[in-house]
């Protein structure tokens, strides 16, 4: 499903080239319907160690909650899950598991498959090597092969990396240039990826990673900082129930996909938002907020509009005299 936009100005103002709408815009014109799509093809990078058995079932017990809160908003998702593995007998890393080799929002069992996937109780390999099996199943020989389909020109890329030690090989530094190489920043400046981590963080409590008993407990900076510079998610993979880190990851892949760029810095006093007829309030809890970092109209709670909404933003340019 698409995401029905129309920007109005007011009409004194003459026309314009036209509204960018981020790497989602299918068509683009001024004071017409504008289409954006509402696609997000996110890749689980899954921990084989037995020290994660546990963790993956608290996980996996909060993707219904996930996609239901999609399909709620009428979104359009690819899922695909990779491994750490690449080494030893049958590394399950640097290819997609399972058969179809991606799951869409019209999959049969699309809840039960994706939790197995996540789930595979095969023990890999002890050095987690998860940039590396990323860049892998990344890459066009993959995607022209036995991975064509998963990842879509007009997407949002996620990566969530479930893991209780930090990646063994590659650079923070590679990582950046791999990803927004793949997926450039949109116009706005906003990323077009994101990296979500959970796993072993500074100060989370209680500790329950691999290597505890043994008195050392590795942290995974490098995921970290990846989820720092896109704009993820970092949750402490020890936690009880990972209801709340599953959510946010959740509300910041809404976020990306419903932020309404605008083409001109507004006076702020200006902006009307309405959704489907309906004017919205200017509130943080439900309804609009305007972000001046990157000039875009942010909604907020029940304001969210769903994939099929019109929404229209009306304000008088900041240079207007």
């Amino acid at each position: 499903m698409r995401l029905l936009l129309a920007l109005t100005l007011l009409a004194s103002l003459g026309c314009s080239k036209g509204q960018n709408f981020g790497i989602g815009a299918t068509q683009n014109q001024y004071a017409a319907s504008v289409l954006r799509n509402n696609k997000v093809d996110i890749l689980w990078v899954v921990d084989e160690s037995q020290s994660m058995t546990t963790r993956k079932s608290t996980l996996t017990a909060q993707i219904p909650a996930l996609l239901d809160g999609f399909d709620q908003m009428r979104m359009d998702y690819h899922l695909a899950v990779t491994t750490m593995s690449l080494s030893g007998t049958n590394p399950t890393g640097g290819k997609f598991i399972g058969t179809p080799k991606y799951l869409t929002n019209s999959s049969a069992n699309v809840r039960g498959e994706i939790a197995d996937r996540i789930l595979m109780d095969k023990v890999g390999s002890s050095a987690e090597r998860a940039m590396d099996s990323v860049k892998k199943v990344l890459s066009p020989s993959y995607l022209a092969g036995e991975g064509a389909g998963f990842l879509r020109p007009d997407s949002i890329l996620v990566i969530v990396v479930v893991s209780d030690e930090d990646d063994t090989t590659a650079s923070v530094t590679d990582m950046k240039n791999f990803f927004n190489g793949i997926r450039p920043k949109s116009s706005n400046g906003e990323q077009n990826w994101f990296l979500n981590y959970i796993g072993s963080i500074p100060g989370g409590t209680p500790i329950c990673y691999a290597n505890e008993a043994l008195g050392t407990v590795v942290f995974g900076y490098k995921y970290i900082d990846l989820a720092d510079y896109s704009g993820g998610i970092s949750a402490n993979v020890c936690d009880t129930s990972l209801a709340l880190a599953v959510s946010n990851i959740r509300s910041r892949i809404i976020q990306i996909l419903t932020d309404y760029p605008l083409r001109q810095i507004p006076k702020i006093d200006t902006i009307s938002v309405s959704v489907n007829g309906v004017k919205i309030p200017n509130n943080s809890t439900n309804g609009w907020t305007y972000v001046p970092a990157t000039n875009v109209v942010r909604f907020h709670g029940s304001s969210i509009p769903a994939a099929d909404a019109r929404v229209e933003v009306n304000f008088t340019p900041a240079s207007a005299s």
